[in-house]
């Protein structure tokens, strides 16, 4: 898969249908470790320039799709034509892959959610996707990758075998999870995908597609939960136009 240098990550240049494409060709593969995709955006990009240990163990995953407006932006003017041509976001994927799954009668599992909502989650997902048989696994809010819950949530994983493992528990505890279970974790395709199941399953509401289009999706969640997401918006992620510049002068 073609890819092109961004931020220090290796970032996938394909459309949302090439990379469906390609997670369906895994989906069907035997042998070896899972894959395991992350979708970065301006705050995950932000905080992995802030903590190289975490960027080294980030660049372990084997596809990196842009999720955020600005690093497809970014891509282009740094690259060209030769850039991402559009957003392949973990929201959109989502639903995607697990309509792939569902195809099949295949198995997904989602560790994620609040703790206790694993039973309505696992009867939504599989109201929504008939033909996918789930499982759901909703740890503490204190969850770590390295803890007794991280090895209960391997050993339910590899119980259940399935083809399509979403971790959503947020960065960078779910990419931490991932790329440090991968080698002992029956599963084929394991995605890091954050509040995505939250957008498709209607426990959160999306911003609206025109919104999506113009790159202001970050508009709509700041004014859905500013206290939550002022400091992310308004402080964090400006940081992510002087990385930018860096790259622009790396290049020269």
């Amino acid at each position: 898969m073609h890819a092109c240098p961004l931020f220090g990550l290796d970032i996938a240049t394909v459309s949302f249908r090439e990379a469906v494409a390609h997670l369906d060709v895994i989906l069907t593969t035997d042998g070896g470790a899972a894959k395991v995709v992350v979708t970065p955006n301006c705050d995950q990009i932000v905080k992995l320039a802030r903590d190289p240990e975490l960027l080294q163990r980030y660049r372990e995953a084997d596809l990196v799709f842009a999720d955020g407006f600005p690093l497809v932006m970014a891509s282009r003017l740094l690259h060209g034509r030769r850039g991402c041509p559009e957003r392949v976001t973990g929201a959109d994927l989502f639903p995607a892959l697990c309509q792939v799954v569902a195809g099949r009668e295949g198995r997904v599992f989602l560790l994620g959610g609040r703790p206790g909502q694993e039973t309505e989650l696992r009867q939504a997902l599989q109201r929504r996707y008939p033909g996918v048989t789930a499982e759901v696994f909703s740890p503490s809010l204190s969850f770590r990758h390295n803890s007794a819950e991280a090895a209960e949530a391997v050993e339910r994983v590899n119980r259940f075998r399935p083809q399509l493992t979403f971790a959503c528990l947020g960065m960078p505890k779910q990419e931490l999870w991932a790329l440090g279970y991968r080698h002992q974790l029956a599963t084929k395709l394991i995605c890091c995908f954050g509040a995505a199941f939250e957008f498709d399953l209607g426990l959160a509401r999306r911003a609206p597609r025109l919104l999506q289009a113009i790159g202001l999706e970050w508009l709509w969640r700041l004014m859905g939960h500013p206290r939550r997401l002022g400091r992310r918006y308004l402080i964090d992620d400006p940081y992510f136009a002087l990385l930018l510049l860096r790259e622009l002068r790396q290049r020269r």
